[in-house]
């Protein structure tokens, strides 16, 4: 049964409203996860094809941030995670893919929510040091051990504690994107304390 057909009937039959909420918010969950899969198998067939294409655009770094807090937030606070979003990068524009770059930001952030137990922190933090972005995700979750943290960036690779799912393709769309920059990518990390990505991209 489609989200529409489901919706329709609700309003149709009426019911429980808390029950259609449930299970709207259960559809939506559903269909993001499904549209994201897609999407990165999509992805990753460019990848292997070398046809991972980028759009450089004189782009709103700020407008970025925004629109990456304003999705996250009620998935952090979901959790009673704290969420906070800084920039000192100023007004200008920066050149770079937005799409693209928002697409790194989402998947590192997506990490960083789901690994960070109830009640800890996340943290973006962006700043331009003369031609090049500089982005971070900080968390306070479980950290990765330091023979994993090559390898996390590969096709498929999961950590051993990784018991909530995934695919293994996050991190590795992300080298991809920021390799099309022609940026660099990596994790700094302490077991027990939490993970910092660090992510590098050229907009001179």
């Amino acid at each position: 049964m489609s989200a529409e057909t489901l919706v329709c009937r609700a309003g149709i039959e009426g019911g429980d409203s808390a029950f259609d909420d449930r299970e709207a918010r259960r559809i939506s969950r559903a269909s993001y996860r499904m549209l994201r899969l897609v999407t990165d198998l999509l992805d990753v067939a460019r990848i292997g094809y070398g046809r991972l294409s980028i759009d450089k655009k004189p782009s709103d770094l700020n407008l970025l941030l925004e629109d990456v807090r304003d999705a996250f937030t009620p998935v952090a606070h979901a959790k009673s995670i704290s969420l906070d979003v800084n920039s000192n990068v100023g007004s200008e524009t920066v050149l770079l893919d937005s799409d693209r770059t928002y697409q790194v930001l989402a998947n590192l952030l997506a990490n960083a929510i789901k690994f960070t137990l109830t009640g800890g922190h996340v943290e973006v933090e962006a700043h331009r040091d003369d031609d090049e972005l500089q982005l971070s995700v900080r968390d306070t979750g479980p950290g990765i051990a330091e023979s994993e943290r090559s390898a996390i960036f590969e096709r498929f690779h999961q950590l051993p504690n990784q018991a909530s799912g995934g695919h293994g393709l996050g991190l590795y769309i992300c080298r991809a994107v920021v390799d099309a920059h022609d940026g660099r990518i990596w994790v700094d990390s302490v077991l027990g304390r939490g993970s910092v990505f660090h992510v590098v991209l050229p907009v001179g």
